[in-house]
């Protein structure tokens, strides 16, 4: 009776997966990603700019031109479909590999990030959470 006792014990344990940070993280980030385009669709500015680290900064871009670049896309797309193909995660900082193809009644476009613009690719977790955070560039490419 012992020995199945301790033998239900072990299965039970083994039986319970031991949690991973990265598939957490990964999780996180795709959510987050998901977020991102729900807010797009749904025309949230605020939406996608309280996904931005404070300290945002892209190929020299700051929050403020950022802000603007979403604008712009807005402007032109009414629809933003995203479709990871990979993720890189390396302790607190991440890189999301993706296509992203923005598309409007009359026109779309098709990006690879982060080769095309980056500007949505490159992640930080601080405080608790995970946060675009631009590839921290100081001059424009």
């Amino acid at each position: 009776m012992r020995y199945l006792a301790i033998l239900c014990l072990i299965l039970l344990l083994f039986s319970c997966g031991i949690s991973d940070p990265d598939t957490a993280a990964e999780r996180d980030i795709r959510d987050l990603i998901y977020e991102l385009g729900r807010d797009f669709n749904w025309n949230n500015i605020d939406g996608i700019m309280g996904k931005m680290h404070p300290e945002y900064r892209h190929k020299g871009m700051y929050q403020m031109q950022l802000r603007q670049l979403w604008l712009d896309r807005l402007a032109q797309y009414s629809l933003m479909e995203t479709s990871i193909s990979r993720l890189e995660i390396n302790g607190d900082y991440a890189v999301v590999f993706l296509q992203a193809t923005f598309s409007s009644p009359s026109a779309s476009f098709t990006f690879m990030e982060p080769e095309d613009n980056g500007d949505y690719s490159y992640f930080y977790y601080d405080h608790g959470k995970w946060w675009i955070y631009g590839d921290q560039g100081w001059i424009s490419k």
